[in-house]
């Protein structure tokens, strides 16, 4: 499937889900083009459109902008077309970020595990995720220390990324700037190696 094919398909399948939505409204305008374009050629896997992007199909995508952009938007709609066609490489798992800190409380409340099951971090270094809404969580404090979960998982992640090519998607409110503030260098010089980096600009599309 081309780029143009996938992204008609995109295009039909988001204005049939939103049609007669009071909430929200999907409209292509000047501020998500370029990315529409962009995404519907990485999961089109049109290689040729993508490198025109100047893209690369070897990283993940991480989607800055503000909120009711239509970030997420992306990701749900993806997700509707894979459970229409069964295409394995549109399956994304949703990862809140917001509902880590909660999960990882839980997990350390009571971490025993039978043997073949994996803990709290082996879980989400598996498989293919999308961080949603990186930077809402919480930090979490555990025995007097703080901790940032998901600079935790940056790190294994990006560490089976070299090794497999494991990706990661991510949609966020931060800046590049404002992950390197929150997560440390080490985190945001990852971000540029694991992903391939697009700007959502424009007012919210929520009602």
């Amino acid at each position: 499937m081309t780029s143009q094919e996938f992204e008609k398909y995109f295009i039909d399948k988001a204005t049939q889900i939103t049609k007669g939505d009071k909430d929200f409204r999907f409209v292509i305008d000047s501020n998500n083009i370029k990315v529409l374009n962009f995404f519907c050629a990485y999961m089109a896997q049109d290689l040729k459109a993508l490198q025109k992007l100047k893209g690369n199909i070897k990283k993940g995508i991480l989607i800055q902008g503000s909120n009711g952009s239509g970030k997420s938007f992306l990701f749900e709609i993806l997700d509707r077309i894979y459970n229409n066609n069964n295409a394995k490489h549109w399956k994304i798992h949703f990862v809140e970020a917001i509902m880590l800190p909660e999960k990882y409380r839980r997990y350390i409340s009571n971490p025993q595990i039978a043997a073949n099951d994996l803990d709290f971090y082996e879980y989400y270094s598996k498989g293919t995720i999308l961080i949603d809404d990186l930077g809402a969580e919480k930090k979490l404090k555990h025995f007097g220390n703080e901790v940032e979960i998901i600079d935790q998982m940056i790190q294994l992640r990006y560490n089976t990324f070299k090794k497999k090519g494991l990706k990661t998607f991510v949609t966020t409110n931060l800046s590049l700037e404002d992950i390197k503030e929150r997560y440390g260098l080490r985190s945001y010089d990852r971000i540029f190696e694991m992903f391939n980096i697009l700007q959502l600009s424009g007012p919210t599309r929520r009602k």
